[in-house]
């Protein structure tokens, strides 16, 4: 039984708990928040381990691993700190505020021989993403695609009051971009890889500096894919990947349940993915596999957690260079990870 612990108390957090309740082998044990109430009421049990302070939290024997869903400003400091005391982490996207805060984790994991693990739901691990994976060949060769994920924050308005929100503060490390174009971002590596260069890159900014809006065009030689992402608008097109064969819709990047293909001559193939509505148990599932398959340090490593952790980590220097091109900075960005 792995032994978890969360950090945070969000709504992300309960939406990972309810998860965790789909997934055996996984025992929710622990709770971390500067507030012991809120961790309390997230993890009502009699012998649960609530703690304010993280350092408890990391020498606790009574904790295998521990997810991370505090600010993405935090995840950095705090996954070091756990991956150190030899806990393996899931860590929410987006995994760090850079690349190279990434990459420092990910040496800190080898090191200690835990798993380090980027909480992002459309991860190749995720059935439907690996389902458009395996239609990729049928619309031949890729000219242009369209990752698109909009979004209104329910938090926007009382952005728009004057009141300061962790999610629109360039402080936390957050963001249209870190939010939800991580979604759109992720898939494009997952599915083609890095790119040979960024042509073009727009934000859309709000007060204080931080993005509620944003696009990139990006160049892959024989084609080029477009991110837009939006946290103060909706998108309802969907995306889509235009081949000289066929052409793929998916529903939606952060979670592709629905597939709709149309070959040159307008013959069209529905694809549906049957997962749970809670969909991050792919996530903890996967986490619980590469644990249990010894995947921390070098012996006996089970080489898909590089897998994952390249496409994250790639994915991460992408939005890095698509910040550099949009202004968009971060406390982080001065820190050398």
């Amino acid at each position: 039984m792995l032994r978890l612990a969360t950090v945070g108390t969000s709504a992300i957090v309960s939406r990972a708990l309810e998860a965790v309740a789909d997934v055996p082998g996984i025992d929710h044990v622990a709770a971390y928040s500067r507030d012991p109430a809120r961790a309390r009421a997230l993890l009502p049990r009699d012998d649960a381990l609530i703690v304010s302070d993280l350092r408890d939290l990391a020498g606790s024997p009574a904790v295998d691993a521990v997810y991370i869903a505090s600010p993405n400003a935090l995840h950095a400091e705090q996954a070091a700190l756990l991956l150190e005391a030899g806990k393996h982490v899931l860590v929410e996207k987006s995994a760090t505020s850079t690349a190279a805060e990434f990459a420092r984790l990910r040496e800190i994991a080898r090191r200690n021989g835990v798993v380090l693990l980027e909480a992002v739901r459309n991860a190749g691990f995720d059935p439907g993403v690996a389902r458009i994976a395996e239609l990729l060949p049928e619309l031949g060769r890729v000219r242009l695609v369209r990752f698109e994920y909009g979004q209104r924050s329910s938090r926007y308005d009382r952005f728009l009051a004057g009141e300061a929100v962790n999610i629109f503060d360039p402080v936390m490390s957050a963001g249209a971009l870190m939010d939800i174009g991580v979604y759109c971002a992720h898939l494009a590596v997952e599915l083609f890889g890095v790119p040979e260069e960024i042509v073009a890159a727009y934000m859309c900014p709000l007060r204080g500096g931080i993005d509620g809006a944003g696009l990139a065009i990006l160049d892959y030689g024989e084609g080029a894919v477009t991110l837009a992402y939006s946290k103060i608008s909706d998108s309802r097109t969907g995306s889509e990947i235009q081949g000289e064969d066929a052409t793929l819709v998916i529903d939606q990047v952060a979670d592709p349940r629905r597939l709709l293909l149309t070959d040159r001559l307008g013959h069209e193939r529905e694809i549906r993915v049957d997962k749970p509505a809670a969909n991050m148990v792919y996530e903890l599932a996967e986490l619980l596999r590469l644990v249990e398959a010894g995947s921390g340090g070098d012996r006996g490593r089970d080489r898909r957690v590089d897998r994952w952790n390249d496409v994250t980590e790639r994915r991460l220097r992408l939005m890095d260079a698509v910040r550099a091109r949009t202004g968009l900075r971060f406390p982080a960005d001065g820190t050398g990870g």
